[in-house]
């Protein structure tokens, strides 16, 4: 009896003192609502986005042994990724319950799974960071141990300031290594658009030669006119652009009706071509626009749990959390990459 008496006590002890902690943090309700939307739509969106990248390097796999082993190390790093953005998650849920008032009971068992996985993260699976992730390893096990120990002695407080450095880590990893998401898919889509380059030189050149010997009549060389002007809107530059064709000016032959559809058919040909190649070109630049705004995702999301912590740990009042702009321009970049498929 004593002892549920003892137990009872402390429990109601650490709640009045979380109650308290609450009380004077200063987090509105709405600010905390919105960084929760805010963030949970950025969750789902870099979990698409990583969840795109692995079927690309699916797709990208050849077959051979080391097509197989990329995609195998590739396949590590992007769930390594999964995990990260399942971290960042775990501990902002923890920073709302803190806020929030939630039972001391749910934030201890939400910090001790934060911890354990923490101690599994594995950082060496990120492909960028053969050479460098020693100091990473340092902050995460560090922490690891402050965690555990403000746990046991229940001073939740403690032990979520401590996990904020290996979180803050973590997402620097992300960002480092965002270029390297960025290569995956970025190879895949020149995997697509080589090959449509390569069946443009080849129609140019089969149509150079036939216009060649041939004389320029007016069907000739309205064939030759379209031909030039579908090369011109190839978004290359313009080096990268074969010459344009000119009329054969004598010792041709008179075109029949077959090599005159001939001509048709190739810059027929050629203006799809162009357009194959033009929109994957357009995932590649809107790709890259992805990729921008992950990263802005990424350092808003930081300030902003660093800022609702200061808020609680420092009892007082906080800028408005949000950065529902970032996540925006993050969700409406994605979306104009799925436009652009």
């Amino acid at each position: 009896m004593t002892i549920f008496r003892t137990g009872a006590l402390r429990a109601l002890c650490i709640s009045a003192l979380l109650a308290m902690l609450v009380a004077c943090a200063g987090v509105p309700k709405q600010e905390l609502d919105s960084y929760v939307s805010s963030f949970n739509t950025a969750r789902s969106t870099t979990q698409d986005i990583i969840l795109n990248a692995k079927n690309s390097a699916e797709k990208a796999n050849d077959g051979s042994n080391v097509g197989k082993q990329q995609l195998a190390q590739r396949t590590k790093a992007l769930d390594a990724r999964l995990a990260a953005v399942d971290l960042i998650d775990k501990y902002n849920s923890i920073l709302v319950k803190l806020a929030s008032g939630s039972d001391p009971a749910a934030v201890k068992g939400s910090l001790e799974g934060l911890s354990a996985n923490l101690k599994s993260f594995g950082v060496a699976q990120f492909s960028s960071f053969a050479a460098q992730v020693t100091p990473y390893f340092g902050i995460i096990s560090s922490a690891i141990a402050l965690i555990d120990d403000a746990i046991k002695a229940e001073k939740f407080n403690e032990a979520v300031a401590a996990a904020q450095a290996p979180i803050q880590a973590i997402i620097d990893i992300l960002r480092e290594d965002a270029d390297s998401l960025d290569e995956i898919q970025s190879q895949f889509l020149a995997m697509k658009q080589d090959p449509e380059r390569d069946q443009l030189l080849s129609l140019y050149f089969k149509f150079l030669a036939l216009s060649n010997s041939l004389n320029a009549d007016a069907d000739v060389s309205k064939a030759i006119s379209d031909l030039n002007v579908a090369w011109t809107t190839l978004t290359i530059e313009p080096s990268k652009r074969p010459s344009p064709v000119v009329p054969a000016t004598s010792g041709g032959r008179a075109a029949t009706a077959a090599d005159k559809a001939l001509l048709q058919t190739i810059v027929s040909q050629t203006v799809a071509r162009v357009t194959t190649h033009n929109q994957i070109g357009d995932q590649i630049n809107a790709q890259a626009k992805v990729m921008d705004a992950y990263k802005s995702v990424l350092d808003a999301t930081a300030s902003a749990f660093v800022a609702l912590n200061i808020a609680i740990q420092k009892k007082q009042e906080v800028a408005p959390i949000s950065f529902a702009v970032n996540v925006l321009n993050l969700r409406k970049a994605y979306l104009a990459l799925q436009e652009a498929k």
